[in-house]
């Protein structure tokens, strides 16, 4: 008997890469990472069961999911025996909690996130990596794209069809050429008590939207926190020029000086290190990333709680 696949999509043709970044998601990079966040992710994950005396039933509450192959670190208790015997390999099985959590990605599509080249496309992989982590878990998960307003809402759902509605979304989706703002309070409306929300975004808001933060995490069970960042860039030019702010309008005369990129650089992890101490004393998981990280390497690093800061 063949070994019950773990593939999620289902053969489900890959997204086009030039109309939507997040096409980049491989299913073999992201089957690898689902095989370790189920015991990093917090909330609740499917639950594993075989030690019923009648394995082939479902315990109350829970639906069976599949099985799939046993990992380290898991109860040899939960071995499915009757079926790793058909199939010459230790199985668990996996169950559906009919509790499962619902989560809600909010990624921020204000201006300065197309501002900086390559901060877009992170993430969009970002978003589309953790969507299926969390529905490959079982959970229920839906996405709110916001920069002044909430500007698109995918509602939360399970499975394949979930994803690929997800995914669509994103592709979908293109952050402001100009004006408005960043504005995470815009999405309170989108959350019930017990929701949990991963947040998206650069952040540069004047206080790394400490405050929404706070009121995001007064409502929700659990707040992540990814921050996407470019490389700071001063142009090569001479004499004076005139910096625009992408989202306010808002124009500054400057003189640039060999010194102005590392005076950026600076900036932006004092705002990076400013956002973690909030989302530490608050209880929120905090991670920095570049734009040119891999996005596995990034959401790998979240997951175990690894202290990421920007380099």
């Amino acid at each position: 008997m063949a070994r019950v696949p773990l593939g999620f999509l289902g053969g489900v043709a890959p997204l086009d890469p030039l109309a939507d970044p997040s096409a980049d998601l491989d299913e073999a990079r992201l089957e690898r990472l689902a095989r370790v966040a189920g015991y990093l992710l917090a909330g609740r994950p499917l639950h594993h069961g075989g030690r019923s005396p009648h394995p082939r039933s479902t315990p109350a509450g829970l639906e069976f999911l599949e099985h799939r192959e046993l990992m380290p670190g898991d109860d040899p208790r939960h071995v499915d025996w009757r079926a790793s015997a058909r199939s010459r390999t230790p199985l668990v099985r996996r169950y559906r909690d009919e509790r499962a959590g619902e989560w809600l990605i909010l990624l921020d599509r204000s201006a300065s996130m197309g501002a900086a080249p390559g901060a877009w496309p992170l993430a969009l992989q970002l978003a589309g990596a953790f969507a299926y982590l969390l529905l490959r878990l079982g959970h229920r998960v839906g996405l709110g794209i916001f920069s002044t307003d909430v500007d698109a809402v995918q509602p939360p759902g399970r499975g394949r069809a979930a994803y690929l509605a997800l995914r669509r979304a994103l592709a979908d989706a293109r952050p402001r050429e100009g004006g408005g703002g960043s504005r995470l309070a815009a999405c309170l409306g989108l959350l019930g008590r017990g929701t949990q929300a991963a947040v998206i975004s650069d952040f540069l808001t004047p206080d790394a939207m400490g405050q929404a933060l706070s009121q995001l995490r007064g409502r929700c069970e659990a707040v992540h926190c990814l921050q996407v960042l470019g490389e700071p860039w001063v142009p090569a030019v001479a004499g004076s020029l005139r910096l625009t702010d992408a989202e306010t309008g808002e124009g500054l005369d400057a003189q640039p000086d060999p010194g102005l990129a590392g005076r950026v650089a600076e900036c932006q992890a004092s705002l990076a290190a400013g956002l973690e101490r909030h989302c530490r004393r608050r209880g929120m998981r905090y991670s920095g990333c570049r734009v040119g990280s891999a996005w596995d390497r990034v959401l790998l690093e979240h997951l175990v709680g690894r202290e990421a800061r920007l380099a």
